[in-house]
């Protein structure tokens, strides 16, 4: 398999729109990467990066059909196949409004009183 074309990952690299066996690719859609990080760090910023990260990483669950990850991986090898996908047809805007809904609500949230 090529990983790369002109320094740049190829799709097939990522396993695009089908379950991935690539292992960072699984590393970073694991919710323990991010827990054991907002765990153990003193630092706001990367408490904060942790946080939004094992938020992307559970709502990932709920919206991956065909190219869903293990949740927790390496522990867990199982992938969870959510009824409705992010990349699929028929649910596509209703994931980008809700995308677009919690990015206007995290930005509003981020503005000092």
């Amino acid at each position: 398999m090529v990983l790369l074309t002109r320094g740049r990952l190829t799709k097939e690299a990522l396993d695009f729109g089908k379950e991935t066996t690539w292992p960072p690719d699984l590393w970073l859609h694991s919710v323990l990467p991010p827990a054991v990080l907002l765990m153990l760090s003193n630092s706001r910023r990367l408490r904060a990066l942790a946080l939004g990260w094992l938020w992307h990483n559970l709502i990932d669950i709920a919206w991956h059909r065909t190219d869903a990850r293990p949740p927790a991986y390496p522990l867990l090898l199982q992938r969870f196949h959510s009824p409705f996908s992010n990349s699929e047809g028929e649910h596509v805007r209703a994931v980008i409004a809700v995308e677009a809904l919690l990015c206007l609500l995290a930005v509003r949230s981020l503005r000092r009183p």
